[in-house]
């Protein structure tokens, strides 16, 4: 298996390459028909609420960031890429 250690210590032996991350879709997060938001407080804590929540109980979320929860889950995967000369 490689670690985060293996690939550090290889970049520094070698510096002609590079870690580069790309974000790679593994599945769905929303299994039904209902929207689901993404609810940012004022100390910056997320929470997942439904719709219907919001929409039943409007005051609790006035001046709060609501986000449209994405369709998908990432992962983030780290190559090797070689500095071009």
């Amino acid at each position: 298996m490689i670690t985060n250690e293996i690939l550090l210590d290889f970049i520094a032996k070698h510096p002609k390459y590079k870690l580069v991350g790309e974000l790679m879709p593994t599945g769905k997060t929303i299994k039904t028909n209902e929207k689901i938001y993404l609810v940012v407080s004022k100390d910056n804590q997320v929470e997942e609420v439904p719709e219907k929540e919001i929409m039943n109980n409007p005051k609790n979320y006035l001046k709060k960031q609501i986000w449209l929860k994405p369709p998908f889950h990432y992962e983030l995967v780290v190559s090797l890429k070689r500095i071009k000369d």
